[in-house]
């Protein structure tokens, strides 16, 4: 189930990177916004369905500081700024530009633990890093390299 469940969030990722594609020069905040409340409703079913009614009414009387810096973070600069900007770039790039630069998610998520959680950064970590950025380079580099090159041969 798990599988398939990775399988599915993959496809709804790639269905959404196209569909914002296809929109092409549109206020991508906006469509953020909109996005996010029209998915409002069917998730908060699924929430209900999951969790019940006590779990929900006992997480919205019980906020605490770490929860509300939580949500600000998750409403406003994940979803907003990053999904905002991260739209913005497939409308005005090429998608085999900008989609290899979800590889640097893992790495933010290792750099946001050793500096936010205090978990150790282990050298395989670094190792990780360094051949995820190598792979970066590689791709968008070496095919702009190989342009030049045939231009300066012609």
């Amino acid at each position: 189930m798990g599988f398939l469940l990775v399988i599915a969030g993959a496809a709804a990722w790639g269905l959404g990177n196209l569909v914002t594609r296809k929109l092409g020069h549109v206020n991508m905040i906006a469509l953020v916004i909109w996005g996010s409340l029209i998915s409002f409703p069917p998730l908060l079913v699924f929430s209900f369905l999951v969790e019940g009614q006590e779990r929900i009414l006992y997480s919205v009387t019980h906020f605490s500081s770490i929860a509300v810096i939580s949500l600000l973070y998750i409403v406003y600069i994940s979803t907003w700024v990053g999904y905002g900007v991260w739209n913005w770039l497939l409308s005005r790039y090429p998608v085999s530009t900008v989609v290899p630069f979800t590889l640097l998610i893992p790495i933010f998520g290792m750099a946001g633990s050793t500096l936010f959680m205090n978990e150790s950064f282990q050298p395989w970590k670094m190792a990780a890093t360094a051949l995820v950025i190598a792979g970066l380079c590689i791709n968008l580099l070496v095919p702009r390299l190989l342009v030049r090159r045939k231009l300066i041969g012609m």
